[in-house]
């Protein structure tokens, strides 16, 4: 059998720019950024809010408040998306989330963390 060494050289560099391409994906790529903990209070501007329900990640859960008052709130991951909503019940039971009152968001690192204000008309997230 006599074998062309054109063929083999073009089958040769094709495996190795794939066992090249393989070994650097598999590398950590420094623009990847590190997940970190971002603390949070929450603000109740509302009456009518009792509570707000945090979903996403880290952080998640039913945070009791009081009209006019500021409580600590989760500590989010950064690089997830949290949705919040203003709850009429202390409880987040369900059916109890006030129309209009919510927001999407994606935690990012602040230097003194997050607030997420609960107003009538939405929910404000912002700087601290």
């Amino acid at each position: 059998m006599i074998r062309s060494s054109k063929s083999s050289n073009t089958v040769t560099a094709v495996l190795s720019m794939a066992m090249a391409i393989a070994a650097f994906s598999a590398m950590p790529t420094q623009a990847q950024s590190a997940d970190i903990n971002v603390p949070t209070v929450i603000i109740n501007s509302l009456w009518s809010a009792k509570a707000l329900m945090v979903v996403g990640g880290q952080g998640s859960g039913c945070y009791a408040v009081n009209n006019g008052g500021r409580i600590a709130g989760p500590t989010l991951r950064t690089n997830i998306r949290y949705t919040v909503i203003g709850m009429s019940s202390a409880d987040c039971a369900g059916g109890t989330g006030l129309a209009g009152v919510n927001r999407q968001f994606l935690a990012r690192a602040r230097p003194a963390g997050m607030y997420i204000q609960i107003v009538n008309g939405g929910i404000n997230v912002g700087n601290r």
